[in-house]
């Protein structure tokens, strides 16, 4: 234990982990803050405008974040580093602007579309917004560099500023949708601010670094992102034909169980984006990364089962105990997920962005289909085995394509 905890990689795992733990505990703070302060038509609002945005922004990547993390994650001098993050910078500029005009078009028709009312607010948050492009780079850039420890203040930095910037006004003025929101924003801009400025990026011949993410994106980020698109438009479908089929009280009783289950996975995505760099001059995925991350995930797992009825009633009390019935398949599921991990960095650090589409394309699909046959027959069941059901296929697929991959690596060793 002494000698695994005294690798780097194994540090930056938990530091990670630790991060990513204390903003799922912050989010739960600010959650509860904003649910008190506005009123429920106004979190409704404001959950809904932060949906809008989030989704809008999603399509400002065009797989420039993906293919800009490989390229830093090759690069063996911090100053080649520090002039890729330069263009970046550049590109992200002119995709905010770009998403900034298309929230100012979408503010003068969405209330008339679905009857809300946050046209208003949208449009004051539109100049603001520009930063969710950056947001994205940086978490890609962090990653490519292995600069772990920036890239977990960066994980708790935006909402810790948030949390400050709420108990702040709500002892000097009244907590409004609209001020809840521009500090949202404003305080994620205030750390990506912060996180650009310690990246001391250099725009020195940008424009040569420019046309080489241009053309890596054009080689492999598009496909990485097409396949992000396909994920993220089916993202939720469960929850919705869960509220269709079986009512919204058990869209409740379905994301207390997903709420419990999935920080199990968190450790392995905080170990897959510590090694991301060190993957690209790996010809296979160290026996050890892998038998630490299954152990991990199965201890965590069983734990999780033996203690998920005690933990749903401190934590969510008693009256969602209902949740109990889906808990075990969704442990196995999340446990897939985690196991994925290390296949999804290794496969995208060997550039392999058409095997990382196909899986997701393949996937959702398994998901979407899933829930729509398994959900009217069994239930709250179907779903999470819709859920184990992706999970394992996404998991013999990263085993196919991962073959496939060191086969071709050694075959131009030989």
């Amino acid at each position: 234990m002494k000698a695994l905890f005294a690798k780097k990689a194994t540090r930056q795992t938990l530091v990670l982990f630790l991060a990513q733990v204390a903003n799922v505990l912050l989010g739960v703070a600010v959650t509860g803050l904003n649910a008190r302060a506005l009123s429920v038509e106004e979190y409704g609002f404001f959950s809904f405008a932060l949906v809008i945005i989030i989704f809008v922004a999603w399509f400002f990547d065009f797989g420039l974040f993906s293919a800009g993390s490989r390229i830093v994650a090759l690069a063996r001098e911090k100053s080649e580093e520090r002039k890729i993050v330069g263009a970046l910078i550049i590109l992200c500029f002119v995709l905010g602007i770009g998403l900034s005009l298309v929230l100012i078009v979408i503010s003068f028709f969405i209330d008339s579309l679905f009857r809300s009312n946050i046209g208003g607010v949208l449009l004051v948050l539109s100049p603001l917004v520009a930063v969710f492009p950056f947001q994205t780079m940086f978490v890609g850039v962090l990653r490519g560099s292995n600069d772990i420890g920036k890239l977990a203040a960066y994980t708790i930095l935006p909402r810790l500023l948030y949390l400050g910037a709420i108990l702040v006004v709500m002892k000097v003025f009244a907590l409004t949708l609209t001020v809840t929101l521009v500090l949202n924003v404003a305080t994620l801009l205030a750390a990506t601010v912060f996180i650009a400025a310690a990246s001391r990026p250099i725009f020195q011949g940008w424009r040569e670094h420019v046309g080489r993410i241009l053309t890596e994106t054009r080689q492999y980020g598009m496909h990485i992102y097409s396949g992000t698109i396909v994920d993220n438009l089916t993202f939720g479908s469960d929850k919705i034909l869960i509220s269709y089929f079986l009512g919204t009280v058990a869209v409740g009783f379905y994301s207390v169980a997903q709420t419990l289950t999935m920080p199990i996975s968190l450790m392995s995505r905080s170990l897959a984006t510590s090694v991301f760099k060190d993957f690209t001059t790996y010809e296979r995925i160290p026996l050890k990364l892998n038998f630490v991350n299954f152990l991990w995930l199965v201890g965590a797992g069983m734990v999780l089962v033996l203690l998920s009825d005690f933990l749903i009633v401190k934590i969510f009390t008693g009256k969602y105990l209902d949740a109990l019935t889906v808990v075990p398949l969704l442990t196995l599921a999340t446990i897939f997920t985690g196991l994925n991990q290390l296949y999804h960095g290794f496969l995208m650090a060997h550039r392999q962005g058409q095997y990382v589409r196909n899986m997701s394309i393949a996937s959702s699909s398994v998901n979407v289909i899933g829930n729509v046959v398994l959900i009217q027959e069994f239930g709250l069941k179907g779903a999470a085995l819709s859920a184990v059901l992706t999970y394992v296929l996404n998991y013999v697929m990263n085993l196919y394509y991962y073959q496939k991959t060191v086969n071709a690596l050694m075959a131009v060793q030989a």
